[in-house]
């Protein structure tokens, strides 16, 4: 009798692949409540890298004629109802990334749409440290390079961009823009071209569910190929098979997804809600026991029916609350407030994901005031960004965390869990000391929680350069010993090479000890003059004569210059310090304020 699968395996060349992604007559779509594009341009420019040196990319996995809402891959617009299409179910990063790279297609990052550009070294050789391909940054195309869509690409006479054929024009044009290319080199940048226009026939592999597969079987495959190593994203597999067991699901978290404000902090998606909607029912995290749990998979009598239902329903019951608007906006609020008030300084999407599932722990119990429970979960977020508690094992510490607060009763017990865990983990200032130095903006953080005014100002209040940024007002990082100016001083006193000396800029300039927020518009001001100069005696008078910055000490009384220092962990008259005396002074000052922060949110006296 003949072995019969669920599942076949294939591959398809990425010209055909571009043809199944075309967005007037799509054959492949995506559910409508996956993520958005969220890969990073350095991964797009790694999966082109891996295929131009022949690496393997990864399998696609797609769900053959599977009745789903869906949109096309690179579009919002949804596909035409009862229309069938093959659903991806993993692999659409890889899938928009291949549009970036050959069709220009610029995706959605949190709902603007992005320019990823790259550029190819066509002299590259296999001998060198550096990669073949970067991203084209502000300052453009590195001298003697090539953006990579003029390789793959050529437009027609109405300026549309089609597949370019062959390569040999371009190698004539390109010799003749760069006459420096020797007669040894020529080679070597046709094979370069002539492979990088290729990989149109590169072949990716494919796991194809057959469209006969059931939910449940699909459910099984997949906790298999994750079992095997090959790791999917089961919280989109979840997300797709979800579509299909509860509309009325799907469209609530849709909808919250799309009304939520993210303060500039965080723009949450399907996904995110989901995430939190399994956190907050099951305390779990969205992986493979999520999974099977929503498919009433049982380990004595596999998949259960009205196991799957009686789950379902409990997630039903409360979405209402998780996708609820005022929440998360107390939520965001109480993010804000710890002074977490832009996303460049959440540590991880995990970290502030599984915050909110506990904070609707803590919303659920009706003790306490509202005051309470956002103060704790500001402390809680910030003790998470502070020890990078979400940065590895998201899942097994997501696990972990909720255990510790589903069961628990009332609201001030669940806040007296996490004043022990944080006390437990960070009890004195020489804890505090062995975190902050590898934590980035730890300090502005801080400051924006205590609600100072930035670095060397009177008026400009941080929080508000953070959320409402001008040209002169918008934040930057301070070096308080300018980088320039050390790197000056260790080739001039030390007698280093210019390479050494940025070598030590790197490794003993460019810490934490050495930082503070500052306005853009105070910090151009600065430049590169020694703290000595800036603070005391001004910046030196330009050939006009005309001083650039008077100095900084004369526009504060001695009170406020001194409770300025306070603020920023900074030592008594610090700008007449050594480099290196001022970095031990400042680390031992700089605990005491990142705890003043923690103490300012445990509110709640202990019962």
């Amino acid at each position: 009798m003949p072995l019969t699968t669920k599942f076949e395996n294939a591959s398809h060349k990425v010209e055909h692949i571009l043809m199944k992604l075309d967005q007037d007559n799509p054959q492949w779509a995506v559910p409508e409540m996956q993520r958005e594009f969220v890969w990073k341009n350095s991964q797009v420019t790694k999966l082109l890298s891996s295929m131009f040196l022949g690496f393997p990319v990864g399998a696609i996995l797609y769900w053959e004629d599977a009745e789903v809402p869906s949109h096309p891959i690179g579009s919002k617009q949804r596909n035409a109802y009862g229309k069938k299409y093959d659903v991806v179910i993993d692999g659409q990063q890889r899938l928009t990334a291949l549009k970036v790279i050959f069709e220009g297609f610029e995706p959605e990052r949190k709902k603007k749409k992005t320019s990823i550009r790259i550029q190819f070294n066509p002299r590259y050789q296999e001998e060198d440290d550096a990669p073949p391909f970067e991203i084209i940054g502000k300052s453009g195309i590195n001298d003697g390079w090539i953006d990579v869509l003029e390789v793959l690409t050529e437009k027609d006479r109405k300026g549309k961009r089609t597949r370019r054929v062959n390569s040999m024009g371009l190698v004539r044009e390109y010799c003749e823009q760069h006459r420096e290319v020797t007669k040894d080199e020529i080679p070597r940048v046709e094979t370069n071209l002539s492979r990088l226009l290729s990989l149109y026939a590169y072949e990716i592999p494919a796991v194809k569910l057959i469209k006969s597969t059931t939910h449940v079987e699909a459910a099984e495959i997949f906790v298999r190929i994750n079992s095997m190593g090959t790791k999917l994203d089961t919280a989109d597999f979840i997300m797709t098979t979800l579509a299909l067991d509860s509309l009325d699901l799907k469209d609530k978290i849709s909808t919250f997804a799309r009304g939520a404000v993210d303060k500039g902090i965080y723009s949450p998606e399907p996904i995110d809600a989901l995430t939190v909607l399994i956190a907050f029912t099951f305390g779990l995290p969205a992986g493979a026991p999520a999974y099977e749990l929503l498919q009433g998979k049982n380990k004595k009598t596999g998949y259960d029916p009205k196991a799957k239902a009686a789950n379902l329903k409990k997630i039903e019951s409360n979405a209402h609350f998780v996708c609820n608007q005022d929440n998360w906006n107390e939520f965001l609020d109480a993010v804000s407030s710890a002074g977490i008030c832009s996303r460049k300084y959440l540590s991880s999407d995990a970290a502030l994901l599984s915050s909110y599932a506990i904070f609707l722990f803590l919303v659920a119990k009706k003790d306490l005031s509202m005051e309470y429970k956002k103060n704790a979960i500001g402390l809680w977020l910030l003790f998470c960004t502070l020890t990078k508690r979400y940065t590895s094992h998201t899942d097994t510490q997501t696990r972990n965390d909720l255990k510790e607060f589903i069961g628990l009763k009332t609201a001030r017990e669940i806040v007296e869990k996490i004043h022990t865990i944080v006390e437990e983990k960070l009890p004195d200032e020489s804890a505090f000391a062995m975190y902050y130095r590898d934590c980035d903006n730890i300090l502005t953080i801080c400051c924006a929680q205590q609600n100072i005014t930035t670095l060397f100002s009177k008026g400009k209040n941080i929080r508000q350069a953070i959320e409402n940024p001008g040209k002169s007002s918008s934040l930057e990082e301070h070096h308080i010993f300018p980088r320039n100016y050390m790197k000056k001083f260790y080739m001039s006193k030390l007698r280093m090479t210019e390479n050494q000396a940025k070598e030590a800029v790197e490794k003993y300039v460019d810490i934490n000890d050495n930082l503070a927020p500052i306005a853009a518009s105070e910090n151009s001001k600065i430049s590169d003059d020694s703290p000595a100069d800036y603070v005391a005696k001004g910046t030196k008078p330009n050939k006009k004569g005309v001083c650039k910055h008077q100095p900084i000490k004369d526009g504060f009384n001695e009170a406020e210059w001194s409770q300025m220092c306070e603020n920023y962990a900074l030592p008594e008259n610090w700008w007449k310090l050594s480099f290196d005396d001022f970095v031990k002074k400042r680390s031992a000052l700089m605990p005491k304020v990142i705890k003043k922060s923690f103490d300012a949110l445990k509110t709640l006296k202990k019962s």
